[in-house]
């Protein structure tokens, strides 16, 4: 994020302050520069992320939702991108300052809710993420007849409406089976 973030404050810059015909080869090396920082980090690392980040029992469903939200940030990045383009008069460092102002926000973000993934199991990475927000065990807080010990989570009610169905295939009419969720 720090390169993507300066790559395209840099652009922004030098969009508004200099000449467009004579920045050309600057922004197409800054254009360069951003994609190599998307590449080692957001491009591959939210997909990563995605198949990580939920417990197994909801897998299969998170990992589907999680992809959809990314491919409709990327839907939207790409439709809104000509309206704020005409929205800064054709230049191009409108739209790189509101990107970069993201950019800049994702670093934070990242630092705060972003577990670290390296070197753990799914079940340890499951664990600590329950422990952070609850302050309790994953065990403790997620049970598959409902919740316990007062806590309850998202998963709590996805677990308990899911085991009393019998599961995703039984009791939900066209459901298909190859989704099934176990």
């Amino acid at each position: 994020s720090v390169t993507m973030t300066i790559a395209l404050a840099v652009l922004a810059v030098l969009n508004f302050t200099g000449d467009v015909a004579t920045l050309a080869v600057p922004t197409m090396v800054l254009i360069a520069c951003y994609i190599l920082g998307f590449a080692l980090s957001w491009g591959p690392i939210a997909w990563v992320l995605i198949g990580e980040i939920f417990p197994l029992s909801v897998r299969g469903i998170g990992s589907s939702f999680g992809s959809a939200a990314n491919w409709l940030g990327n839907f939207v990045v790409s439709q809104f991108f000509l309206m704020l383009l005409a929205m800064f008069g054709n230049n191009v460092g409108g739209p790189f300052t509101i990107f970069g102002v993201f950019s800049a926000l994702s670093i934070p973000f990242v630092l705060r809710f972003v577990p670290e993934t390296k070197g753990k199991s799914l079940e340890q990475i499951e664990e600590e993420m329950v422990r952070r927000r609850y302050g309790v065990a994953a065990s403790t807080a997620i049970e598959w007849g409902g919740h316990s010990g007062g806590v309850f989570t998202p998963f709590t009610l996805f677990n308990s409406v899911r085991m009393r169905s019998g599961g995703f295939d039984q009791g939900i009419p066209g459901f298909p089976q190859a989704m099934a969720c176990r």
